[in-house]
């Protein structure tokens, strides 16, 4: 159990609202409830009746809420007369590379001035490489598209829905993203990739046969290639990143719009929880915040996030 969902559910009693909770939080209303809902299924407690306006907590909910104001207590004096434990120590990071083209910078470096006694060792990987550099302990937490199929010893912790996008240069032919990717020679991510996975899915959905004249590994690539008219491609719009060269125009792709969800992985009996919580809850702030673009439990536009189910 996670216990920063424990503390979600005390602040939502002491609040009044989810939506006050939130706030509280730096978190969505609808944030605040997805991780509501995963508590429920994981204790298999109906924890608050939402047929009240404001929904309000059940029998079952109040009694687990007096466990669970006990079990805070005790998880903070556990550190009460230990404060070198939650500020100092080496936290080694793994994240995907598009992550730093986004808002993964900018909190890192925040992060790291709010802890100057803490070791940041910061390396990328793309997801099942972090997977593998996690479960070997190269890692202590990772920054990751969703899998689908973690493993029961690692916790995926949801925090943004990104929408992929058609990108294309400004003179290339194609009125909407069908035409553009029908009409033009196609810049194809590695199939080894989660993208290139969620991509080709969506692709054969709509019964759409692109014309394939290269493979490359990163997004940057991609846009180069797109800026230099070699192409067109289709990439993920990192929140926090909105500079692409202005040769470039974009189109939302899939019918619905197709996501990629991305979050933190840590294992399950991780030793460094009091290094990775506070890291978790700033990249929270980034990427689930009221202005930080399409965050877990806003609704997307698409209503539907796409995942891959195995390596």
């Amino acid at each position: 159990m996670d216990f920063k969902v424990v503390k979600t559910l005390l602040a939502i009693v002491d609040e009044g609202t989810f939506a006050e909770a939130g706030a509280r939080l730096n978190l969505s209303a609808a944030g605040v409830s997805q991780q509501i809902r995963r508590l429920e299924e994981e204790t298999g407690l109906v924890l608050f009746d939402r047929s009240r306006r404001p929904p309000t907590l059940t029998t079952e909910g109040l009694a687990f809420v007096e466990k669970a104001r006990h079990a805070v207590k005790a998880w903070e004096a556990l550190y009460a007369d230990v404060p070198s434990a939650t500020t100092e120590g080496v936290l080694r990071i793994g994240a995907i590379p598009v992550s730093f083209m986004g808002a993964m910078p900018a909190v890192l470096a925040a992060h790291r001035q709010k802890y100057p006694k803490r070791d940041l060792r910061l390396r990328s990987g793309h997801s099942i490489e972090l997977h593998t550099q996690l479960m070997q302990r190269q890692i202590d937490v990772g920054f990751a598209t969703d899998i689908d199929n973690w493993g029961p010893g690692v916790h995926f912790e949801p925090m943004i829905d990104e929408p992929f996008q058609v990108i294309a240069h400004t003179t290339a032919p194609g009125k909407d993203w069908r035409a553009v990717l029908l009409e033009n020679p196609f810049i194809q991510f590695n199939r080894d990739f989660m993208d290139a996975r969620l991509i080709d899915e969506e692709l054969a959905r709509q019964n759409i046969q692109v014309t394939s004249t290269c493979e490359i590994q990163t997004v940057e690539a991609a846009i180069n290639l797109t800026r230099g008219n070699y192409g067109v491609s289709i990439i993920a719009a990192p929140v926090g990143y909105s500079s692409l060269p202005p040769e470039i125009r974009t189109l939302p792709f899939g019918d619905p719009v197709l996501h990629r969800r991305l979050g933190m992985i840590w294992k399950k009996d991780s030793p460094k929880r009091h290094l990775i919580d506070p890291l978790v809850d700033d990249l929270r702030a980034a990427y689930c915040g009221p202005d930080a673009g399409v965050s877990l439990g806003s609704e997307p536009s698409s209503d539907r996030t796409k995942r891959v189910n195995q390596n």
